[in-house]
């Protein structure tokens, strides 16, 4: 019997290790589900709809969190360690997460929010073969709502993506009768991207583009690069799925200055998903670096911090026009996230996190008129009684799923 009494004093300290562990998790979510959205001024009616999701630290541990005006949802499942901040919540991976439940046969294996497409009539998902096993494909399946069918389409991967070093799938979309996916490579540090337009009636390949190429600038001796592209790292409007008409992305080039100084350029491009046509946004270089972009499905936008003044780009003048204007993007102690629905501007202003403690306990939030500039609604989240947490939202839903 002495035998196993270490291992069970072991067995019993590690249950009630983790039964203490777990208390305290579900006192913590409990308490935190008391923080919610308090109006300040205006109609809290233009967030009766609205979601946020984000993460809430508390002590080192990192919680998903979700609000909406009447409610407030910490995900005790979702615990990760803060030496993996990687992680973010988003209202894709949260509505990839209920496809992934009310769909169960057809989402299986399905976890790409950028392959996935979604409307009223179908969810489809686009996805690149390439491997030791499979023949290279491009594979298209496809989900009739009404119907509950789903089916698929394969079409042989084309010969320009054969000897890719990597392959992956940046967006998809719908329109009319095409699935349209934007494709990224790499072969012989050259990075490309392509429109691969799919005709689902005729199960062909209607259109196999080049968008944009760059080489990465290897030496000779191997290990070093100084060009690269950054795809959909712009915060875009509507990102609760990849249905915006413009894929941003940009493009980062190093260049020997004088001596062993080095320069560093941006540019912003944007690709129109329905034409192929690509277009540079010329911006300050400051601009560019900071990212102040957002897309929309119809339109790029930028905050001037300076001046607190939200401008839109406007495609034929390759310039852009006065939106609006408000005080609260003038705080550089803030970071921002937008939508873009309707109309209207939904703006929300995060406590930056210098690493030790949150410069601000509170998060703003606002709806703007963007025909009349007027502010329709201010809310404010307050969690200063919870000195040991800090709340990092990182997506807006101003809609319903359904």
């Amino acid at each position: 019997m002495k035998r196993y009494a270490f291992t069970i004093i072991l067995a019993i300290v590690g249950i009630v290790s983790i039964s203490l562990f777990y208390s305290y998790v579900n006192r913590t979510v409990s308490a935190h589900e008391k923080i919610s959205i308090e109006t300040v001024s205006g109609d809290d009616g233009e967030v009766a709809n609205v979601k946020l999701f984000g993460i809430m630290n508390n002590n080192d541990v990192a919680y998903s969190i979700s609000m909406s005006k009447n409610d407030t949802e910490i995900g005790s499942n979702s615990i990760i360690s803060l030496d993996n901040m990687n992680y973010v919540y988003n209202t894709a991976d949260a509505r990839l997460s209920e496809l992934q439940e009310e769909y169960r046969s057809f989402m299986r294996g399905k976890k790409n929010t950028y392959s996935l497409y979604e409307d009223k009539e179908f969810l489809i998902y686009g996805d690149v073969l390439d491997d030791f096993i499979t023949a290279g494909e491009i594979l298209i399946s496809m989900y009739d709502k009404a119907k509950a069918e789903e089916w698929e389409i394969t079409i042989p991967l084309p010969e320009e993506l054969n000897k890719s070093n990597y392959i992956y799938v940046g967006d998809v979309q719908l329109y009319n009768q095409e699935v349209v996916l934007m494709i990224i490579a790499e072969q012989d540090h050259t990075q490309y991207i392509y429109r691969a337009a799919v005709n689902v009636n005729q199960n062909r390949l209607s259109d196999f583009s080049l968008i944009y190429s760059l080489d990465t600038g290897w030496e000779e001796e191997g290990s070093y690069y100084n060009n690269h592209l950054s795809i959909n790292e712009t915060l875009v409007g509507s990102s609760w799925m990849t249905k915006a008409k413009y894929m941003p992305f940009r493009v980062t080039k190093t260049e020997e200055a004088s001596g062993d100084l080095m320069k560093e350029t941006n540019q912003f491009f944007v690709v129109n998903m329905e034409s192929g046509e690509s277009f540079e946004v010329n911006l300050p270089e400051k601009i560019t670096i900071d990212s102040n972009l957002f897309v929309d499905n119809e339109n790029v936008y930028y905050i001037d911090k300076k001046t607190g003044e939200l401008y839109k780009y406007n495609f034929e003048k390759a310039s852009f026009d006065y939106v609006l204007k408000h005080e609260a993007f003038t705080n550089l102690d803030y970071t921002y996230l937008f939508e873009f629905t309707q109309n209207k501007l939904y703006f929300l202003s995060n406590g930056r996190y210098n690493g030790e403690s949150p410069t601000v306990r509170a998060v703003d939030f606002y709806v703007l008129d963007l025909k009349t500039e007027q502010e329709l609604y201010h809310g404010r989240i307050d969690y200063k009684d919870f000195k040991d947490s800090y709340v990092d939202f990182t997506s807006i839903a101003p809609r319903s799923f359904d």
